[in-house]
This record gives C-alpha cells, structure tokens and sequence, in this order.
C-alpha cells in the first residue's frame, strides 16, 4: 500500500512538471503527446550526417499500412524508402537526396544514418516530414541540428510539418 502512495505522489509530481511552463523541454509537449522518433544533423567532413532514432513498433505498423514488404526487408530496404519519402532536406534551398549508410537495430528502436555530400556552409536549412504524422495526431519527431557549434533543437508534429532553420555568419 506505501508502495502505491509513493507511486501516486511520483506520477502526480511528473505531471505536474511536464506541463509547468517553467520547464523549457516539457512546454512544448502535451501530456497525450508521443515522441516517435528523433533526427540529429550534423556537418562534417563535407557531408551533412542525419542520424534516425525511430520508434520500432511504430515504424513496423507505418510500413505495413504503406504497402506490401516481405518481412525479411521491411527494416532494411522498405524502411529506408518509407523514411527517405517522408522526410524531406532542403540546404540553401536545394533539395539533397541522402543515402543510408549504416543501421543498428535496438530493443525498441531502430537507429538509421544517413549522408548527403555536402561542401559549402549551411545558411539555412529546411525539414519537411510527415513522418508517422499522419497516423498519429499526437506524434512528435524531434529534430536537433548540430551546426556551427550552436544546439537548436524543434519539434516537427501533426500541426507543425515543417522546419527551417537559419544559420548567419
């Protein structure tokens, strides 16, 4: 029975704290609200790095609502074209195709890493996703850019599809 207050007392101080405006992480996201994935970008070595943290059970239920995959490549092949179709890069303005170069599967997560040749500076630069966006009303990618040794970090969701960031040297 403490077992249980001392649970009650936790989980009500959890609540508390996600929506308190105080909290600059928890502010930004409903109670409802559900992290699916996160996307890191970085640039280095000529080359802008995106690196794909993705929720694997929803991942699964996304590709086999997209269309027919044989289980044997629905987390190699299939997953790599459903996230290349369903997040898009601008740089500068110009579309980048970027190519899967490693992946790691994780108890619940599946971690992609892709690459974009890429040698001038980043002025700007832009994120369209509908990423598990249209499955899920609540769903939320983050999304942190890790360039010109500045930390941004944005939350692409249901309402907010898009991203751009602007970098002035």
């Amino acid at each position: 029975m403490r077992i249980l207050k001392i649970l009650s007392v936790i989980f009500t101080i959890l609540i508390m704290v996600s929506s308190s405006k105080a909290s600059p992480f928890c502010s930004s996201i409903s109670v409802h609200d559900e992290v699916v994935g996160n996307l890191v970008f970085k640039h280095q070595n000529n080359k802008l790095v995106i690196t794909a943290t993705l929720n694997k059970r929803l991942l699964v239920l996304a590709l086999q609502k997209e269309g027919k995959c044989p289980p044997k490549h629905m987390m190699t092949n299939c997953a790599t074209q459903y996230i290349q179709q369903n997040i898009q890069i601008w740089v500068n303005g110009q579309e980048i195709a970027y190519q899967k170069v490693d992946q790691q599967f994780q108890k619940h997560a599946m971690v992609y890493t892709f690459e974009a040749p890429f040698a001038n500076p980043i002025k700007n630069i832009q994120i369209d996703s509908s990423y598990l966006l249209k499955y899920n009303s609540h769903a939320i990618v983050k999304s942190l850019f890790l360039l010109h040794q500045q930390n941004r970090t944005f939350s692409l969701s249901h309402r907010r599809r898009r991203i751009q960031v602007t970098y002035s040297k």
